[in-house]
């Protein structure tokens, strides 16, 4: 029987090998807990998740927030967000030189939405340039900190299903 791909993935750019290095640690958590949907205490988050991380959120959505403290995306949102908003389980964490791919299975769709994971990804200096979303192969071109247009490659999308196992 072939080895199943997991259908989803991200590819990214390393920019900062230190900060992919501190992503990792984040990621191993990810990988470890998702599966079994489990939780860690939030002491554990704020020790491995460095201050430059923990501040993505309020940049992100500065724009969407109000002056009430209750509606600002702060660092227990992103983690909420980690944990059990972004409802997939990561599969692997593939690196060659200062280019690297996260393949993840959903749990179900929607999946709690890549484009906060896409700007967690961005705090540690980890680019995000293509991904698979579930429907289609695209591209990302970085207009700013938080903006980015998406090109669609239908020909890269037939041939990346192609190489999905057959159903029996």
């Amino acid at each position: 029987m072939p080895l199943l791909r997991p259908m989803l993935y991200i590819d990214f750019d390393i920019k900062d090998p230190d900060k992919f290095s501190t992503f990792q640690q984040v990621y191993h958590l990810l990988e470890e807990i998702k599966p079994k949907k489990g939780r860690r205490p939030f002491s554990l988050w704020k020790k491995l998740i460095p201050h430059y991380a923990q501040n993505i959120n309020g940049t992100y959505y500065k724009d969407d927030l109000t002056d009430k403290p209750e509606d600002r995306w702060g660092f227990r949102d992103m983690v909420s967000y980690l944990q059990f908003g972004f409802e997939v389980e990561f599969d692997y964490l593939e690196v060659k030189d200062r280019h690297a791919r996260i393949g993840f299975s959903a749990y179900a769709f929607p999946y709690g939405g890549m484009d906060r994971f896409l700007m967690f990804l961005k705090a540690y200096d980890c680019i995000p340039s293509e991904s698979y979303n579930g429907f289609e192969v695209i591209r990302f071109q970085w207009q700013g900190d938080f903006e980015y247009e998406v090109t669609n490659h239908p020909e890269e999308t037939k041939a990346y299903k192609a190489t999905w196992p057959k159903a029996d």
